[in-house]
Formats: C-alpha cells, sequence, structure tokens
C-alpha cells in the first residue's frame, strides 16, 4: 500500500492523515522517544545505576515529559471508536495519523502567562503536549476515519477493512 502524508478526511475536527515513510512524523516520533531515552537513562543514574527499573524509568520519564491520555476504544460490527480525553486542546492542536493496525495521536498547545510585577514583566511558558499509539485489534480503512471533539473528548469512528466487499463479522 502506497502512503501519503495529505490529509485524508476534509473534516471540522482534528486533522488525519495517512503516515508515510518520507513523512516527516517519524523524525517527530523518534526525537520523542530519544528525548523519553535520555530522562529514563537520567532516571536510572538518579536511582544509583540500579538495574531491573527499566520500565518504571520509562513511565516515570513519560508522565514527566508527556501529558497522560486516556482512552476507550470500542469495536462494534463495522468500526472501532476510540474515545481521548483531551482536555485544554482545540481541534486545531490535534493531529491524528492512521495506519490500517495503528493509530497515532498527536497534540500540542503551548501556553503563555504574562505576569506584571512592579516593573518587571515576565512569562511563564509550559506545553500542553500529548503523544499516543494506539495498536488496533483489526485493519481499518485509513481513508474511513472521522474525527470530532466534543468538551474536551475526542471521538474517533474507524471503518473496518472489509474483504472483497464481506462484512466484517460481529464483535
Amino acid at each position: 500500500m502506497k502512503h501519503t502524508k495529505a490529509q485524508l478526511v476534509p473534516s471540522h475536527g482534528p486533522a488525519i492523515l495517512e503516515v508515510g515513510t518520507d513523512d516527516p512524523f517519524l523524525a517527530d516520533v523518534q526525537a520523542i522517544h530519544n528525548s523519553l531515552a535520555r530522562r529514563a537513562y537520567d532516571l536510572f543514574i538518579e536511582d544509583g545505576y540500579s538495574d531491573g527499573h527499566d520500565l518504571d524509568h520509562w513511565l516515570r520519564a513519560e508522565s514527566q515529559l508527556l501529558n497522560p491520555v486516556a482512552v476507550e476504544l470500542k469495536e462494534t460490527n463495522r468500526e472501532l471508536i476510540m474515545h481521548a480525553d483531551v482536555p485544554g486542546l482545540r481541534e486545531r492542536d490535534l493531529t491524528l495519523r492512521v495506519e490500517p493496525r495503528r493509530l497515532y495521536l498527536t497534540g500540542k498547545r503551548q501556553i503563555c502567562e504574562q505576569h506584571e510585577q512592579g516593573k518587571t514583566l515576565y512569562s511563564e511558558f509550559h506545553s500542553n503536549e500529548i503523544f499516543r499509539t494506539l495498536d488496533l485489534p483489526v485493519e481499518i480503512d485509513p481513508h474511513s476515519v472521522h474525527a470530532h471533539l466534543n468538551q474536551g473528548v475526542l471521538e474517533v469512528t474507524m471503518a473496518k477493512r472489509t474483504e472483497a466487499g464481506i462484512e466484517p463479522k460481529a464483535a
């Protein structure tokens, strides 16, 4: 299957893109992975080079660098439906990337607060960044993915891929 990085579904929701081999998104994923690995290694050093805590260090690094995204995945006869909690993010802050057996959810919003104290003006910046990969239990049609954001909950509907017109079996 040829992958493109063009927008698949013109929607009023988040951008929905198909992952391609020349997609700059793959470099972004690698950069996130490298940041997590560096932080996990720092935690390993802080714990006195103690072996056997790799997963704990990795999960702590994730919780420090990325905001958690709670998801729920449901399956019907014809589609998969994912709900993700993304409070504080708007549709334009979110991007979905899809493959037949995987969904990537990314989002980033830069928040700037300015405070004035006496004659000094300073700014506080923090990032509200999310990254979630979800391996799908069945193959979907990447061209039939629709997303809608409502009150901080993202709903993604993904049609199951059918083989030669045969309907998917009941879940």
